[in-house]
């Protein structure tokens, strides 16, 4: 009987782990957090596609954050519920089970507080959840799911925790690359020598799977910015947060992941193309007292690429796109 007990534990042990492992991508490093109800995540997906959660009724959270898109915006910045534009261009919802930190200038720490900040944001959407409660209560499918999932009525909290709960399903691992890490496909030779030059020149910042080091730079995109006595000016960009000068012009490493469909690129999308980017490090980083040293050398600043490389950094950078997950998060439905 005593042997009998053991065995069984460790059936479970192994078991709870399997169950865990299937949720993200086998070659994905263990994740901060893991989704633990998954009809928590379809209401949640429900109220991520539901405008009633903005101040006038037209703008969910899909309307900035497209499915098609990795969950980013077409535009440069978004344009919110009182149709106004945002401060920041809207980064990719994807992996954030991995992430650290949210928002450009990693303002809030945890998925809740970033929902909570978008939807009672006066640039964003809008509202505030008194009325989102209202507009909700007003409407039996969500009475019944609310009930069905939490066993209560509907409550702010539990519509923070559902979306949430669905943003932590936008799992993407299943790109061209990442078959290539588990040996079911190979790559070009130029997608080769873009492999070997993002790990020379890249990879310090774009690091590992995740292809960010969820860290926060000053990449020289200005050379000018505004005095710290403007504290909470948007342009002064980490340090708006830290009120720490050292931090000025400071923006979190975004993931490369679907990098093809999440143009314009940047904090403020001033960049339309790949190769834009590519030119800015290789001849546009400005340098100033604020521009992280990674880019400054004795002979040059930014780092060095010849068009050739360029071509085969674009060529790799294709090999990121996760037709599987864009195509899966595509076709939402609310029957």
């Amino acid at each position: 009987m005593k042997y009998l007990i053991i065995a069984l534990f460790i059936f479970l042990i192994v078991f709870s782990c399997k169950q865990k492992k299937e949720s993200f991508p086998s070659h994905f490093p263990l994740p901060s957090r893991t989704l633990t109800n998954e009809k928590e995540a379809e209401l949640g997906k429900l109220l991520f596609f539901e405008p009633s959660l903005s101040g006038n009724g037209k703008l969910s959270c899909a309307s900035c954050h497209i499915p098609s898109r990795a969950f980013s915006d077409t535009l440069s910045f978004s344009i919110g519920a009182k149709g106004e534009l945002t401060s920041r261009n809207t980064p990719s919802l994807v992996n954030l089970a991995w992430a650290k930190d949210f928002f450009w200038d990693g303002g809030v720490h945890d998925l809740e507080t970033q929902i909570i900040a978008s939807v009672t944001s006066a640039r964003e959407m809008n509202e505030s959840f008194a009325s989102i409660l209202k507009k909700l209560n007003s409407k039996k499918i969500y009475q019944d799911k609310f009930r069905e999932v939490y066993g209560d009525s509907i409550t702010g909290q539990h519509i923070i925790h559902a979306i949430a709960a669905f943003e932590l399903t936008l799992v993407s691992g299943s790109s061209a690359y990442d078959e290539y890490l588990l040996n079911k496909n190979s790559l070009t030779p130029l997608q080769e020598k873009g492999k070997l030059l993002f790990e020379q020149k890249c990879a310090i910042c774009h690091t590992g799977v995740l292809f960010t080091d969820n860290k926060f730079h000053n990449t020289g995109l200005d050379s000018i910015f505004p005095p710290m006595q403007q504290f909470d000016n948007p342009l002064l960009g980490r340090a708006r947060i830290t009120q720490n000068a050292s931090d000025i012009g400071k923006y979190r490493t975004p993931s490369l992941r679907n990098l093809n469909l999440t143009a314009p690129y940047m904090h403020d999308g001033r960049f339309t193309t790949i190769r834009q980017v590519l030119s800015h490090y290789s001849s546009g980083v400005n340098k100033s007292i604020y521009t992280d040293s990674l880019f400054i050398h004795n002979k040059r600043t930014g780092i060095a690429l010849t068009e050739e490389d360029k071509n085969a950094l674009v060529d790799f950078l294709q090999t990121l796109t996760d037709s599987t997950f864009i195509k899966d998060n595509s076709s939402f439905n609310k029957k």
